[in-house]
């Protein structure tokens, strides 16, 4: 059931982003931090949906232009991470290829990375995030389900 919701959330924001299937590049990140599994699921699906993947690192975000791409996917994983290898230079490639048209992916940790700050188990983590969504980014919520520590 959760992989169906997950299909159909990121089906959803690709059409929102106007990608035509068959022609879209995706810029799929695979550093350190990056969960192993959700790489390769998400792989998996945006193949199965026909778009040409390329896993990236930071150097690459860090050192080339993402012009080239016309989404990028952070997966389920570390944002501190994330953060930490990411260059402020990256980070400013990455905002900028959002303003200009690209698409931007977030699945769990990725979507944390987002935020201009980010909580986690109640605490501000001491990071540089992507800053992209105007708002807190904060979990897990065990409310909804206990986050196994």
């Amino acid at each position: 059931m959760k992989k169906s919701y997950y299909l159909i959330i990121i089906t959803l924001v690709l059409s929102a982003c106007n990608i035509r299937v068959g022609a879209a590049d995706i810029a799929l990140y695979s550093d350190r931090g990056a969960s192993e599994d959700c790489v390769i699921a998400t792989k998996h699906m945006f193949d199965w949906m026909g778009l040409k993947v390329e896993l990236i690192d930071a150097s690459h975000i860090n050192r080339r232009p993402l012009d080239g791409y016309r989404i990028i996917c952070f997966p389920g994983g570390n944002m501190y991470q994330y953060a930490q290898d990411i260059a402020e230079s990256g980070k400013d490639k990455i905002r900028e290829f959002i303003s200009s048209g690209g698409g931007y992916i977030g699945i769990c940790g990725g979507a944390y990375f987002t935020g201009e700050r980010v909580f986690w188990q109640s605490a501000q983590l001491p990071m540089s995030p992507l800053g992209i969504f105007p708002g807190t980014t904060q979990g897990p919520i065990d409310a909804i389900a206990p986050y196994p520590d």
